[in-house]
């Protein structure tokens, strides 16, 4: 090549503009040339070529006669076509889903390939985790589905997405509707499959509103009609949830069993996508059983797979998993940092209501690093989220995170009308978990400002809602609370026995993000002290000291109850010392 020649259209403006001098015919017949030499000199390059391709032969249709239109059209379709199957072999599902929107496109008068279409771009973009443009995608091809006859089973599953869709943004209520729908409509079809894919669904979100019996309900239902199906993916599905739901409840080995049968199948069947998710699942499981180096390699695992994967939403799933674990070991800056992460993807992937959870999840981080002010800014904007989406429980979180912070600033006067709303709002929707969390807070703002018998009432509810949904980590935060509230009124008995309740359940569960522990220690320490036993008193009473000394935030209730306890038992020590 000619020097002249090589550098005639180094320049990108020169380039186009010869580009558009061209008469439009003209531009049409280069395309078709440049089709040519490419499928000549460029065979096998893969999804690249395909696409660029397709796009010459879009662009080779520009004035030319209906036959020579038509012939171009059908080839840009098989090169989008080859296209799509290169780039979901890599994984990039993402672009997929854009050349399945763009077949689609080309496919008028066709409403059933289109639907087709349409909802093979969905799937890509459920894949990729981005439920921002799966929302549309699922949208439109359910419209189209629905005209078009013979279509139902098809119209099911896409419904079966939207529901899935609602769950992840929030709308809970809409999506418990649709998946209750989905059960009968599926079961009267005789399509089964669909029917346990929808009650294992169904039994997630009631599991999130803390419906135990419905949960368990609707996952007996579905592990029935699996086992009728004999198969074995959706038996590793169930297993997963099952193992899920265990683990919530505090049931650690039996949900480590479940999940690893769950993990089994997966690696049996090769199915990446599944292995991730049980990878992530087991990290969790893992993390609480304090097998610290088996949480580090699943979780690894789990994240690797994601993005070997594409999927945005199962990685903020672990990133935002991975805080959880960093603030319960004390790490409260790396926690922080994995929120902030987790909560960028779910800012690129669209989904608002993750969002909020991050934001609130920082806010607890922040509370813990003594950084108020910014706490309270960040469950203001979740707050901000909550309602702008009129999702409840996401409402109920920010009120209680936003409650909390401002407790701990002290400014009790305000938090106590946002916890009082954070818990109305969670007996209307029935979310008895995360109900229990609440009442504990607001039974420490009571104690702190004199109202012991109202403290008193809330522990205890807290208490037989944590008993009853066998939540370890919550029954013995009450029951440490209730012990405090009797050693105030001079019960020591009671206060012994509710402290040595609430330290055995924490050996099946163990908190060491709380200092629920120390708490329980301190009570029994001054039982002890009481009872002229100043050895374990003495030890109780340094321990404290120490980690009063480190605490980053003077005023957070707990290290109050600390240095309650802390002076009573300095006060104990005292009076035997001196009698």
């Amino acid at each position: 090549m000619f020097a002249e020649t090589a550098y005639l259209f180094r320049h990108a403006m020169l380039r186009d503009a010869a580009y558009q001098l061209q008469l439009p015919t003209t531009r049409a017949r280069l395309h078709g040339m440049v089709i040519e030499i490419v499928e000549c000199l460029a065979l096998g390059r893969g999804e690249v070529t395909a696409l660029e391709l397709a796009e010459h032969a879009r662009a080779a249709q520009v004035q030319q006669d209906p036959a020579q239109q038509s012939l171009w059209r059908a080839r840009q379709q098989h090169y989008l076509q080859e296209a799509v199957a290169s780039l979901k072999r890599s994984h990039q599902y993402p672009a997929a889903a854009e050349a399945l929107r763009r077949m689609a496109e080309l496919s008028t008068g066709d409403d059933s390939q289109r639907a087709l279409l349409l909802a093979d771009a969905s799937r890509c973009f459920e894949l990729a985790g981005d439920v921002r443009r799966a929302g549309p995608a699922t949208s439109a091809a359910l419209g189209l589905a629905r005209q078009v006859a013979g279509m139902s089973d098809l119209c099911l599953e896409l419904e079966l997405r939207m529901a899935d869709i609602d769950g992840v943004t929030g709308n809970n209520t809409a999506a418990i509707a649709m998946y209750e729908s989905i059960v009968v409509r599926a079961k009267t079809v005789g399509s089964l499959h669909l029917a346990a894919r929808a009650l294992m669904q169904l039994a997630s979100e009631y599991h999130r509103l803390g419906r135990s019996e419905q949960t368990h309900q609707s996952l007996d239902a579905a592990a029935s009609l699996v086992q009728q199906l004999g198969d074995e993916r959706l038996e590793g599905e169930i297993c997963s949830k099952q193992g899920m739901i265990q683990a919530d409840h505090g049931h650690l080995a039996l949900a480590r069993v479940q999940l690893e049968r769950a993990h089994q199948i997966a690696l049996k069947g090769n199915d990446k996508s599944r292995l991730a998710v049980t990878y992530s699942h087991l990290a969790n499981i893992y993390s609480w059983l304090n097998l610290m180096d088996d949480w580090k390699a699943s979780s690894e695992a789990a994240l690797a797979l994601n993005r070997e994967l594409g999927d945005l939403r199962s990685q903020m799933i672990v990133v935002g998993n991975r805080g959880i674990i960093e603030r319960e070991e004390g790490r409260h800056a790396k926690a922080l940092a994995s929120y902030l992460e987790a909560e960028a993807f779910a800012r690129e992937i669209g989904v608002p209501h993750s969002v909020g959870i991050n934001l609130v999840n920082q806010c607890t981080v922040l509370c813990d690093l003594g950084r108020v002010e910014e706490a309270i800014a960040k469950a203001e904007e979740a707050l901000a989220i909550a309602r702008k989406l009129g999702a409840k429980l996401l409402l109920a979180m920010g009120l209680y995170a936003n409650g909390s912070a401002l407790s701990d600033f002290g400014r009790k006067a305000e938090a106590e009308p946002l916890l009082l709303e954070s818990k109305r709002t969670l007996e209307e929707l029935g979310d008895e978990g995360y109900l229990g969390w609440v009442m504990i807070e607001l039974g420490d703002l009571l104690i702190e400002t004199g109202r012991l018998a109202k403290a008193r009432a809330e522990f205890i509810r807290a208490l037989q809602l944590a008993e009853s949904m066998g939540e370890s980590k919550l029954a013995a935060m009450a029951g440490a609370r209730m012990a405090v509230l009797h050693l105030k009124e001079g019960d020591s008995l009671a206060a012994e026995t509710l402290a040595t309740k609430a330290s055995k359940y924490l050996e099946t569960n163990p908190d060491s993000a709380s200092k629920t522990p120390l708490i329980c220690q301190g009570v029994l320490g001054i039982v002890h002290a009481r009872g002229n036993d100043k050895t374990l008193a003495r030890a109780t009473y340094d321990r404290i000291k120490q980690i009063l000394l480190k605490a980053t935030l003077a005023q957070a209730t707990e290290h109050a109850m600390l240095r309650w306890l802390a002076d009573a038992l300095a006060a104990e020590l005292e009076f035997n010392q001196s009698s």
